[in-house]
């Protein structure tokens, strides 16, 4: 850099939005060539060519981003791209051209295209139900509801809007509402229910259908689409979902030539309706790749595959790919079982998630109606907040459920059961103790929400299941000791918020593990608090030997015990441990394991 340009002074400033950086004056030396400017953002040194820098201009684009001039014009007039000289102000990078034209490119502007924001799509399975990303329909119309449907399509692919009026029609009243309905030779609005021996088409039957992509005959292909239920079957019928870029995933891995295969061998789809004089064809690979080798797009439909080129040399090869992805799309690990009730609208994208439908009895009731809409208005409102630098993490599904366990654990605080500590700082030393000596997450976990069944949010959601009002436990020494069964209150709130079932199974089994232990080792009830005590003759006291032999054989009765140990260390007064916030990300990383597992 130094023998391309002159720096004849360097001062230190601050900006606006209190970066600090060097403000450099740097002039071409005479007779040189700039080949690159370099800059410093975020701690990042970055080179910009003059060309790219001259070409992409704020100040000669509209407000809606149209160039003002002919990116000819600035190639072949060479002054045009040629750097007298630059310097870094607070404003940003202002570059003096040989045309005598002069640039500003803004920091946040160059911070942007140096790294483009962008949301990666969170792979799922059959588990992702309880994540599902669920929105009201009373909500629809504000902005921020249009935004987390944008993200949550972005992310997972699927969206379940509740509370959809039961009127024939109103699946294109919510693409239009969120788009723009794509009307086809179907129509802008599709009935789906059995026709019986009427239907040329197995969507209007009742027979199962397997997972795969709708129209991949048309060019452009439908991106969004919507399927509401205005009658649902008494038995079967469930629509299943499956992950198409998670089956790729998974196919790349498992086989990686199949993969390539499918990705490398553009295949013909095909809709014939000579009464109507539709012919509708289309080639293209069953996956379908970006410029990074990932996976943009699932084209996927038995029904609509047309022959391939019959003389091709790895036919064979291909077809077995074909089988291969078709099983790992529809096993039942990797489906995802939607009961559809009326009123229910789900919205997905065509371009990734496979949908069919399970077998009901013939002649049912069951009557779905759908539309397709255009993707474009649906993502430009998400890359738009991008641009913005809106933060989206709120909007994903994995985080609200850890906001919401991590807001159930914080109401610990101001609840103390005669152990001389509030209930949250036993938590927290619990986990403390439990990863300090090295135990694997789960335990740790186990370790921080074992009592999360006292808490206000577990409580109600075992009042919603039915389950009744739990009951305070009260000791005559102690007042409040906690509620009864607060390990099973805890095991199903945490279930609900799609935490492991070992998770659960562990929470569930710290109190028998206390009972285990205390029938196993008479001293051991030496060791309890008198707190611990009190709620032992409230819970049952210690198990009988049948009763200890069934909690020894229980899957997770061995973490459940050595969560039961930490549970006794966690009860000193004036601990300082690592608080709440220290366990996010290990909440996080478990709930975003039960969806893609």
């Amino acid at each position: 850099w130094l023998k391309l340009c002159s720096v004849p002074s360097s001062t230190t400033t601050s900006s606006s939005d209190g970066r600090r950086f060097d403000m450099r004056l740097a002039r071409a030396a005479l007779g040189s060539v700039v080949q690159s400017i370099p800059v410093n953002l975020k701690n990042s040194g970055f080179r910009f060519h003059p060309l790219w820098l001259r070409l992409n201009d704020p100040g000669k684009f509209t407000k809606n981003r149209q160039r003002l001039f002919e990116i000819s014009d600035v190639v072949r007039n060479p002054a045009c791209s040629k750097v007298e000289g630059w310097s870094e102000e607070d404003a940003g990078l202002r570059v003096s051209w040989a045309d005598g034209q002069r640039s500003l490119f803004p920091w946040r502007w160059l911070e942007a295209r140096t790294a483009p924001r962008r949301l990666e799509p969170t792979l799922w399975s059959g588990s992702f139900r309880r994540f599902l990303p669920e929105l009201s329909y009373e909500d629809l119309a504000s902005k921020e509801c249009k935004l987390r449907l944008a993200v949550s399509l972005a992310m997972y692919g699927i969206v379940l809007l509740r509370g959809v009026p039961l009127r024939p029609g109103m699946v294109e009243v919510v693409g239009n509402e969120i788009g723009h309905v794509r009307t086809t030779n179907y129509g802008a609005v599709f009935d789906v229910l059995d026709l019986g021996a009427a239907s040329n088409n197995l969507a209007s039957t009742n027979c199962r259908i397997p997972a795969h992509t709708d129209n991949p005959y048309r060019d452009p292909f439908p991106g969004v689409q919507l399927l509401h239920c205005l009658k649902s079957a008494p038995a079967g019928g469930a629509t299943v979902f499956s992950d198409g870029f998670a089956a790729a995933a998974a196919l790349r891995e498992e086989d990686p030539a199949a993969f390539a295969l499918l990705a490398e061998t553009p295949h013909p789809f095909e809709y014939w309706d000579p009464e109507l004089n539709v012919y509708l064809r289309a080639e293209v690979p069953v996956l379908t790749l970006d410029a990074h080798g990932s996976v943009q797009r699932v084209a996927f439909n038995n029904r609509s595959a047309a022959a391939l080129n019959g003389c091709i040399d790895h036919l064979e090869a291909y077809y077995r790919a074909w089988a291969k992805f078709d099983s790992i799309s529809n096993s039942p690990e990797r489906s995802l079982r939607v009961q559809l009730q009326p009123g229910d609208l789900v919205i997905f994208l065509n371009s990734r998630i496979m949908h069919g439908r399970e077998e009901y009895a013939p002649g049912g009731e069951r009557h779905l109606q759908g539309a397709y809409v255009d993707h474009d208005a649906i993502r430009s409102r998400l890359e738009a907040a991008l641009v913005e630098g809106m933060d989206l993490a709120p909007y994903a599904a994995h985080r609200t459920a850890a906001e919401a366990c991590l807001g159930a654990l914080a109401t610990q605080a101001e609840f103390s059961y005669g152990e001389g500590v509030d209930m949250l700082s036993h938590a927290l030393q619990a986990a403390h103790c439990a990863e300090t000596r090295g135990e694997p997450p789960l335990a740790i976990l186990a370790c921080l929400m074992h009592d999360i069944g006292n808490s206000p949010q577990a409580r109600s959601a075992w009042e919603e299941a039915g389950r009744g009002k739990p009951e305070m436990m009260v000791s005559s020494a102690d007042g409040s000791i906690g509620f009864r069964h607060h390990e099973e209150i805890g095991a199903l709130y945490l279930e609900s918020l799609g935490f492991s079932s070992e998770l659960a199974t562990a929470v569930r089994l710290h109190v028998d593990s206390k009972r285990a232990l205390v029938s196993e080792d008479p001293s051991y009830m030496n060791q309890l608090s008198q707190a611990s005590k009190d709620t032992l003759a409230q819970q049952g006291g210690p198990l009988t030997a049948a009763e200890l032999e069934e909690f020894r054989r229980l899957p997770g009765a061995d973490i459940a015990l050595r969560v039961r140990r930490y549970d006794d260390m966690g009860k000193a007064r004036g601990c300082e441990v690592p608080q709440l916030e220290h366990y996010r990300s290990l909440i996080l990383e478990h709930l975003h394991q039960q969806s893609s597992t």
